[in-house]
């Protein structure tokens, strides 16, 4: 099992209490919301998983409010891949006429 989770372009982050003996996850990137989950195996982890990303969606369609649309960029992106050298710190070291040794 991996330590994350995906559902709709959601993501959740799961770890192991050992405490309780429980898989538990929390959902990434809602800044105003917690969606949390649990399971005692694997499937019923995703299960539940599965079950609150439904439940906040009809949340949201219940009350009106507009739900957080996950985030699509893939995580810890590498600024150099997508063309922006300039953009380090260590490079105003230099002039923008002159090339770093």
């Amino acid at each position: 099992m991996k330590n994350i989770l995906t559902y709709k372009g959601y993501s959740a982050r799961v770890y192991y209490d050992p405490e309780d003996k429980v898989f538990v996850g929390d959902v990434l990137g809602l800044p105003e919301d917690m969606i949390t989950f649990d399971g005692e195996d694997v499937e019923t982890l995703e299960r539940r998983f599965r079950e609150s990303v439904e439940a906040y969606l009809e949340d949201c369609a219940r009350t009106g409010r507009k739900p957080v649309k996950p985030c699509t960029a893939p995580p810890l992106v590498n600024p150099y891949l997508w063309g922006y050298r300039r953009k380090h710190p260590s490079d105003l070291l230099f002039s923008q006429h002159e090339d770093p040794p």
